[in-house]
């Protein structure tokens, strides 16, 4: 199988997986939570993702962004030892 077929097999199956959450949310009456999966699902969609890096100061996280981007112009060490 090549390997977008298996991505997209995944991107089928996690959109399945949505639907049926949101439905359950319907049923329970839980409209809030129901307009989050909505959400989740346009985010999908759009292909749109959020990553968050957290840790310590000097623990690396610039370094990892700037490694994962191919660039050190993304992420850049402060200056300062307070946030």
């Amino acid at each position: 199988m090549s390997q977008v077929s298996v991505q997209h097999q995944r991107y089928k199956t996690l959109q399945s997986s949505l639907y049926h959450l949101h439905e359950a949310f319907i049923n329970a009456g839980d409209e809030k939570q129901a307009e989050k999966i909505i959400q989740l699902l346009r985010k999908q969609e759009k292909e749109e993702f959020v990553i968050a890096f957290c840790g310590h100061f000097s623990a690396g996280k610039s370094s990892m962004i700037n490694e994962l981007m191919g660039s050190n112009n993304f992420a850049r060490k402060s200056n300062s030892d307070k946030c």
